[in-house]
């Protein structure tokens, strides 16, 4: 997994945020799909320079794949009865 906190901006989409397990999951469905994700993983920074952060890590995709993406997400939240 690569982080992908210095790529963001204001046209990424928060999709979803939770454990890795949930999130490699879920970007796995989505890039099936062919929708680019990128994870922001704010404890593993923290780790990286001493911190503890208990953060879970987000999911994210560009505006212009909410569309495509908006069933993906909610069947995968169906799926494992999340919200």
């Amino acid at each position: 997994m690569h982080d992908d906190n210095h790529h963001l901006s204001a046209q990424h989409i928060k999709v979803f945020s939770g454990s890795l397990v949930l999130i490699q999951k879920l970007k796995q469905d989505l890039e099936k799909a062919g929708i680019e994700t990128f994870i922001k993983d704010e404890s593993y920074t923290a780790s990286i320079t001493g911190f503890v952060d208990f953060s879970p890590i987000q999911l994210f995709i560009i505006d212009s794949d909410v569309e495509q993406a908006k069933p993906i997400v909610e069947a995968f939240q169906q799926r494992f009865d999340l919200e």
